[in-house]
């Protein structure tokens, strides 16, 4: 679990979008939630193997989510800037 507030979000970046882009989060079986989170400038936030990853009052900014044989749950949360697909 990744938990922070609306105040004070936990965030996950590069700092910068463009080329300089890091892989991203890739939680392979079991759950992961993110409450109050922002994922920013990553090529993806997968969920493999029968994963579940819970996105709640968060923000995926420059970033593909997708699940492979797998969940995702966004409640209250955008996904923006994806550059061609958002979900996957």
């Amino acid at each position: 679990v990744a938990e922070g507030t609306s105040a004070r979000p936990v965030v996950f970046t590069t700092g910068r979008s463009g080329t300089s882009r890091n892989v991203g989060i890739v939680v392979d079986g079991g759950t992961a939630t993110f409450r109050h989170a922002r994922i920013e400038h990553a090529e993806r936030l997968s969920a493999v193997n029968q994963a579940t990853i819970r996105l709640e009052r968060s923000r995926v900014v420059d970033c593909t989510v997708r699940a492979e044989t797998s969940t995702v749950v966004l409640t209250n949360t955008a996904v923006i800037d994806s550059y061609g697909n958002a979900l996957e």
